[in-house]
């Protein structure tokens, strides 16, 4: 799936497409927020990112961002181990 298609998904539509095929790679914290998770995509190609976090005040699971560049990934330090093809 691309990015394009994953993004005309539904919120459901795309959580499940995260949960069933996304691999975690990260974790962090966003004030006000709460814990935000970082999981990728393949698509045939480079593949693409999806954030997941947790609306605490709605306790439920919402997409929260999703994108193809390295720019947002720096919200994550070090600590995450790229797939092949990104770096």
């Amino acid at each position: 799936m691309t990015l394009d298609n994953f993004n005309l998904l539904s919120f459901k539509g795309q959580l499940g497409v995260v949960l069933k095929e996304g691999t975690f790679l990260a974790q962090r914290w966003v004030e006000g927020f709460g814990g935000v998770n970082l999981y990728y995509l393949p698509d045939g190609g480079r593949g693409f990112f999806a954030e997941v976090g947790i609306d605490e005040e709605h306790d439920c699971f919402v997409v929260v961002h999703s994108f193809s560049s390295n720019g947002p990934l720096e919200d994550y330090g070090q600590g995450v181990q790229l797939p092949e093809g990104w770096t």
